[in-house]
């Protein structure tokens, strides 16, 4: 009998096991190897993040930076406004960064990320990361096909909506006299000038129409660190900022002139000196020449004198 209850169980678990609830599967690795280094991959953190936090199932993007664009076509809201409950996208100029931002202090400029220490954006700035943009995870999806991402253009709705840029990116940014590359992805440049180099004028194009520069404008340069931020606000009012660092130089001392210079003009100057000597007793021998020859001209005129008498 108990073997009949048993062969029913085994049966009925079969049976149902394609609608049992199953823990969805995280598509990444957790590691990964990095100049010969086993390290945490952010990819599998971040979709876990979301899928503990949220219970959002993401597929699987691929490599950190295409998350923004795949997740776009995916219907995610996407921006480039620091927001809670999203994924930030960085491009590092290999296969990127992504990591689940739990909070965002926008006074400070500080990120609270998930299973990462805070940190600032100029700090992932410094350290080589472009902020490419963010998902907003807890915003509507639009519809799709697909889950790699098509809209759904056979929808019935006939409501459109008009979508702002966040385009926050520059076209150009140059520094009048000053030659360095610029490339729009990159928010974060060191240069050093020359001490002579008072000032800098700085000029920049947006990418977009749509979006409004501040910064532009004619800085006076302190000798050592001089840092300018240049702001660029999209029409959907996301912000990018790009950081120019730069050095001016200290005044360079004049050197002092080699001993053997110093040399050379005692030499010129000791002649002179020996001719003033030689001429100086030059003239006391015929004085004193004169002055005898007098004296004997008188003694001799005083011998004749008393020859006479």
């Amino acid at each position: 009998m108990l073997k009949l209850w048993g062969k029913i169980l085994i049966i009925s678990y079969l049976f149902f096991c394609p609608f049992c609830v199953k823990a969805a599967t995280n598509p990444y690795k957790p590691t990964q190897v990095i100049n010969g280094k086993v390290v945490d991959n952010c990819t599998y953190i971040a979709w876990k993040a979301a899928y503990e936090r949220l219970g959002i199932v993401l597929p699987g993007w691929g490599n950190a930076n295409t998350w923004l664009r795949s997740a776009y076509n995916a219907g995610f809201s996407t921006g480039r406004v620091p927001k809670a409950n999203s994924i930030v996208v960085f491009d590092n100029g290999s296969k990127g960064h992504v990591a689940f931002v739990i909070d965002y202090d926008p006074e400070e400029e500080v990120y609270t990320l998930y299973n990462e220490r805070t940190m600032s954006i100029y700090e992932y700035e410094i350290n080589g990361y472009g902020t490419l943009g963010y998902i907003y995870l807890d915003e509507p999806r639009k519809e799709t096909n697909n889950s790699s991402g098509e809209t759904n253009n056979n929808s019935t709705s006939k409501e459109t909506t008009t979508t702002l840029s966040s385009n926050s990116a520059l076209k150009s940014l140059t520094i009048e006299n000053i030659n360095f590359e610029f490339q729009k992805d990159t928010f974060t440049y060191f240069l050093t000038v020359p001490y002579e180099q008072e000032e800098i004028i700085v000029k920049a194009e947006a990418d977009s129409s749509k979006a409004k520069i501040t910064g532009l404008d004619t800085y006076k340069l302190n000798i050592g660190e001089n840092i300018i931020t240049i702001k660029v606000v999209a029409e959907d009012n996301s912000t990018s900022q790009y950081v120019l660092n730069i050095i001016r130089e200290e005044e360079q001392k004049t050197k002092e002139e080699p001993k053997e210079d110093l040399e050379i003009v005692e030499n010129v100057i000791e002649p002179k000196n020996n001719n003033f000597y030689y001429i100086l007793g030059g003239s006391l021998f015929i004085l004193i020449v004169v002055i005898l020859s007098i004296w004997q001209i008188k003694k001799h005129h005083r011998n004749n004198e008393v020859g006479k008498q």
